[in-house]
């Protein structure tokens, strides 16, 4: 399915793009707030300044994929393989990220209040990005760049740390 099909499909109310082929496509400035996209296949897609608030990508692959600016508060990423992704001034705030793969770059980002429990962040980057009050609950980020990263209330409870060490909050 092409961009211009998936807003046409959405504009008339239609939100469930489940298992759908979107690989390569470019969008940007669009609103897709609160559709279904559980385990589409995103690959090389650009999503630049698009409102995706809301939405379902879970299990979704989202390999390779360009992330300028793009809304995603509220949105489910759980199970999703984002790595490879380029992210820059994203929002990610109290996004569900459990279970995904991030080895990507995410500059500036916002994971504030997100669920980044048991997430795998191989050699990834999180430069300068927000995680306040993010869950880091079983996350691996061992070998992840988190210079500048702010961290204040963000939960770790057996977090691999990006040097191997396991960090646990005491309750």
């Amino acid at each position: 399915m092409d961009g211009e099909e998936l807003l046409r499909r959405y504009a008339i109310g239609e939100r469930n793009f489940s298992s759908v082929n979107f690989s390569r496509l470019h969008l940007e400035e669009v609103d897709l707030c609160r559709v279904n996209l559980t385990s589409a296949e995103l690959t090389g897609t650009h999503l630049n300044d698009v409102n995706l608030s809301y939405a379902n990508l879970s299990n979704a692959s989202l390999q390779r994929v360009t992330l300028l600016g793009a809304n995603f508060e509220g949105a489910n990423f759980s199970n999703a393989r984002l790595d490879g992704a380029e992210a820059e001034y994203a929002n990610f705030k109290a996004a569900n990220l459990s279970h995904a793969n991030l080895s990507g770059r995410f500059q500036g980002v916002d994971f504030s209040y997100a669920d980044l429990s048991n997430i795998y962040m191989d050699h990834g980057w999180i430069e300068g990005a927000d995680l306040e009050g993010a869950n880091l609950t079983g996350a691996d980020l061992e070998g992840a760049n988190l210079n500048n990263a702010y961290l204040y209330n963000a939960i770790f409870d057996s977090t691999v740390m990006p040097d191997g060490s396991i960090k646990d909050d005491e309750c």
